[in-house]
């Protein structure tokens, strides 16, 4: 056998390597995005009437603010009882308790970690840590509960479209009492086609590259999901509601606190509509572009800038106790958690 044959038996050919990343693609996009963070955050800050701002902190009764965390983390606990269910449906092991330590644990690093995606992929290192073997059916549980999550505020919105209008919205042609619904009825009819399908469909050919890598990965997500039994979806689309309420339950307090004239159901519009605008990929875990949403939909319901500004803070204020809880329990508990067998 000549040399060159020998050779190329051992190296493989150049052709079937894959492309070497470029890293300077990865730091022009967190740099982007930071700076549309930084820019949306310092333009409210330059545009706050101070003076006024400080009468409004000053006459917010804290009594009632302080309901908000404790909303916050009643949510999270009912986030964990969602998740314990996506994962004993794909029969991971886990305790009831465990999943609430395990969020409280990665909500904590959300202070540093862009955004919920950061905690996400904490929680999942958290659960594995003493189960490799299971790291990439849990990442897969994590993926449905963004999913559930997304459909849950979909629907959400679109209920309360029907309660509250946005002025500048309708003045621009857009009617949020057609959309929102329009796009849940999208999505839920496009995931459940993707979930029958991908049970009857043939597996896709393995490959790394563009929009057919991105295919195969969403293929084999949704065939991994169409596995779970009967009855785990609307019961996991159940919970997420019921996190999500407490979560925008937790705002409407501070907006109470704070003195705003805003309802309730004009709260549980304003608040999905500004979570949902943080899944564009345009800033850095959401900040800032999720601030100017909610400060946008609460001026034009009527509330005073300043004031709208300052529920923002005191949201922030009221995520950061909740994030400090996680941070105490995560250094308590989670060096000493040992996995809990259902």
């Amino acid at each position: 056998m000549s040399t060159q044959k020998q050779t190329s038996m051992i190296e493989p050919s150049t052709s079937s390597i894959a492309p070497a990343p470029k890293p300077w693609r990865g730091r022009l996009l967190f740099a982007l995005k930071l700076a549309v963070s930084l820019g949306i955050v310092s333009y409210l800050i330059y545009v706050t009437d101070w003076e006024r701002a400080r009468d409004v902190l000053a006459r917010t009764n804290w009594r009632i603010a302080w309901i908000a965390p404790l909303l916050s983390i009643t949510g999270l606990f009912i986030a964990g009882q969602r998740w314990r269910l996506l994962l004993k449906a794909f029969g991971l092991p886990i305790g009831w308790l465990e999943p609430f330590i395990l969020y409280l644990s990665a909500s904590y690093y959300a202070i540093i970690l862009p955004g919920w995606f950061g905690s996400d992929a904490l929680r999942i290192l958290l659960y594995a840590r003493t189960r490799t073997k299971l790291a990439v059916k849990a990442g897969m549980t994590v993926l449905a509960e963004r999913t559930m999550g997304f459909t849950g505020l979909l629907i959400l919105a679109a209920c309360m479209s029907f309660f509250t209008p946005i002025p500048a919205i309708e003045a621009a042609g857009v009617s949020l009492r057609i959309f929102l619904p329009l796009a849940a009825g999208v999505g839920l009819l496009a995931l459940a086609s993707l979930l029958f399908l991908s049970s009857r469909l043939p597996r896709p050919h393995n490959t790394h590259h563009g929009w057919s890598a991105l295919w195969n990965r969403t293929f084999m997500l949704a065939h991994t999901l169409s596995e779970a039994p009967s009855g785990t979806w609307p019961k996991a689309l159940i919970l997420s509601s019921g996190y999500q309420f407490c979560d925008f339950l937790g705002a409407f307090c501070l907006a109470q606190a704070l003195g705003l004239e805003i309802g309730l159901l004009q709260m549980l519009l304003v608040m999905p509509l500004a979570n949902l605008i943080t899944i564009l990929p345009i800033s850095l875990g959401g900040v800032g572009i999720r601030e100017g949403t909610l400060t946008f939909l609460l001026v034009q319901l009527g509330v005073p800038l300043s004031d709208a500004l300052m529920l923002c803070f005191l949201i922030f204020l009221a995520r950061l106790v909740v994030y400090l809880t996680g941070g105490i329990v995560h250094a308590t508990q989670g060096p000493h958690l040992k996995p809990q067998n259902p």
